[in-house]
């Protein structure tokens, strides 16, 4: 999870399945928005990917009215991003990167960028020599996919990598006018991962590198002064309140699981289909959970 050992943030997670108001809300109280890898369908109806369009749309226009609103994208959440962008057009391909440790293949001009330009030499050198970024996807970008399809005018490509195959496919962009960034990889896999026969690297190189990425997106919230009402109000949205179960001691693919009971929808109870908003929430940050970073720098 990327924001969970940075000091001075913290975060509070929202439901999907819900209206667009209920999105309007509280974009209007944080700080910044982390779309979270994992598993679910772009297509399902009152889904991830309907939750990820609101949040995307309602960012756009904040950053349009000089409000500084930041996303972040992990795996799915990146897949998302680009879709998204794409006017809701599944542009992926296949891909074969699972389990797969890699270091970063920068592109021209990637020092330029929002995202490296602060980087030592000390990082960049981690990344782009070391195998320090998790890998666990089955579809990707691809840059002539970006080109034919005009996501060029969207997106700066600022990494790319190859996938067990030998197929090359984009690891790292950002958004051209947005501060919107989209990783392929999963950064917080480094930092709280910790299960056998994963690949997941955890050497004090690859805990540098991941660790950025998460100084750097908070450091993009504080940018921005959005505030909740109140005390108690910011209280009763934080992630404290609820309690992760250590699901790896199970046999888990990972470490601890936030567990929450499903809620169902007027219209899902009409045809016995229960909501996925009652989805899982890891330390993978599985998808069907959008995650919002609340920046709480003010009270320190």
């Amino acid at each position: 999870m990327l924001a969970v050992l940075i000091n001075r943030s913290r975060h509070c997670l929202k439901r999907i399945d819900r209206e667009r108001k209920y999105y309007e809300d509280i974009m209007s109280k944080i700080n910044g928005v982390l779309m979270p890898g994992g598993a679910t369908y772009f297509n399902q109806s009152h889904g991830y990917a309907d939750a990820g369009h609101h949040l995307y749309d309602i960012a756009i226009k904040m950053n349009e009215r000089g409000i500084y609103m930041p996303i972040w994208g992990t795996c799915l959440g990146y897949e998302l991003l680009v879709y998204l962008s794409a006017n809701a057009t599944d542009l992926r391909t296949d891909c074969s990167s699972s389990a797969q440790a890699l270091p970063l293949e920068f592109e021209k001009g990637y020092k330029e960028s929002r995202l490296f330009a602060p980087a030592s030499d000390e990082v960049v050198q981690i990344f782009s020599t070391y195998n320090v970024t998790a890998n666990f996807h089955i579809f990707c970008f691809t840059k002539e996919t970006f080109a034919d399809h005009g996501l060029n005018n969207s997106w700066n490509v600022l990494s790319v990598n190859h996938d067990w195959n030998g197929a090359e496919f984009i690891s790292t962009v950002e958004h051209v006018k947005y501060p919107f960034y989209g990783v392929q990889f999963h950064p917080e896999k480094v930092l709280y991962e910790f299960i056998p026969n994963r690949n997941i690297t955890h050497t004090s190189q690859a805990v540098i590198g991941s660790q950025y990425f998460a100084d750097f997106f908070v450091n993009e919230a504080r940018k921005n002064r959005n505030n909740f009402a109140n005390r108690t109000e910011e209280i009763n949205e934080l992630i404290y309140n609820y309690q992760p179960e250590y699901t790896g001691a199970l046999g888990s693919a990972f470490v601890q699981q936030y567990l929450f009971e499903a809620h169902i929808s007027t219209s899902t109870r009409t045809t016995g289909t229960a909501s996925t908003a009652g989805a899982i929430l890891t330390h993978c940050l599985l998808a069907l959970i959008t995650l919002f970073i609340l920046d709480a720098w003010r009270r320190v």
